[in-house]
């Protein structure tokens, strides 16, 4: 299957050229969304729905949050949180993905404008998304976030050596909730600074003293370290902080209920048979994150068949 074509950018649409010849290609696959992949052993296959028994569901994650969501070098939205929604689109009949991106602020206003059926990027539960949204039951991963600050401070290993400091976060994010809820605790213990640019530009105030640290996931954070070039100058902790399940965001309608169903129907497959360490191998480096969930109580079964059987 081919990736769809249609990229979304702070709400404008771009449609990627193609020669005539391609345009042919793509429009005899029906424009649908990914490239094959390679599930494994796996024990369903994507079978022919018609046309009126397939949800075709947007997937929206950010351009720069590699490596679990990010745009490709052929220009087309990627990553680990990606890759496994195609992976689940190759083996649901249910479904047909097209994928799409956009800065971080317009993800969640897309999604209840109905511009978006699924946003992803390594989301954690919290009261208001789970008031306002629907997760599916089974976590995609198991995540923490790093503290991350100048190679100056690289003795800065908890919250308490944050003494004074400004602490710059996402609005909206995981890691601001998780500040918050120190602070609610430790009040007046550092100052937060606001901010909705991407983790690149909080690196660089970082980097440039505007402010002294962050929290962010450190394998998205050491990648965009790389990628600036500020190896000599940021400093990203190895000590995870509220470790907690990510998973994807549905509308809090039935149709999202539906497509949450979907991914909680195919997620212990793509454990089972491999695709999920591999992915995660592929993108983060090691499989850290997937083993982490049968220590959390997740896919404690043996198999793929007695897990279905205990699920039932």
């Amino acid at each position: 299957m081919k990736r769809e074509l249609f990229m979304e950018m702070t709400g404008k649409t771009f449609v990627k050229r193609l020669s005539a010849s391609a345009l042919t290609v793509v429009l005899a696959a029906g424009m649908t969304a990914c490239s094959a992949l390679d599930t494994g052993n796996s024990t369903s296959s994507k079978t022919e729905n018609s046309a009126e028994d397939v949800m075709h569901i947007v997937v929206a994650g950010t351009p720069g949050y590699e490596p679990f969501t990010y745009v490709g070098e052929d220009g087309n939205e990627t990553g680990f949180d990606i890759e496994v929604m195609c992976a689940i689109d190759e083996i649901a009949p249910e479904i047909e993905c097209e994928f799409t991106y956009g800065e971080w602020d317009t993800l969640m206003p897309g999604l209840d404008a109905g511009r978006f059926d699924v946003i992803c990027g390594q989301l954690s539960k919290t009261k208001d998304r789970e008031e306002m949204y629907t997760l599916e039951s089974i976590p995609l991963n198991i995540a923490g976030s790093s503290l991350i600050t100048t190679t100056e401070h690289s003795d800065w290993n908890d919250f308490e050596d944050l003494d004074g400091a400004v602490v710059e976060c996402i609005v909206g994010s995981t890691q601001a909730a998780m500040v918050e809820k120190y602070l609610e605790e430790h009040p007046g213990a550092f100052t937060v600074k606001y901010t909705e640019s991407a983790l690149a530009q909080v690196i660089e105030d970082i980097a440039n003293g505007r402010a002294d640290a962050t929290f962010e996931d450190g394998a998205v954070a050491r990648r965009r370290v790389e990628i600036t070039g500020l190896q000599d100058v940021i400093y990203v902790g190895e000590k995870l902080f509220d470790q907690n399940p990510v998973y994807y965001l549905t509308a809090g309608t039935d149709e999202g209920q539906k497509i949450a169903d979907i991914i909680d129907k195919y997620l212990p497959e793509l454990y089972y048979n491999g695709t999920l360490s591999e992915l995660a191998i592929e993108f983060t480096g090691d499989d850290a994150i997937i083993n982490a969930l049968q220590d959390e109580g997740y896919y404690t079964e043996a198999t793929l068949e007695e897990y279905r059987e205990a699920h039932e």
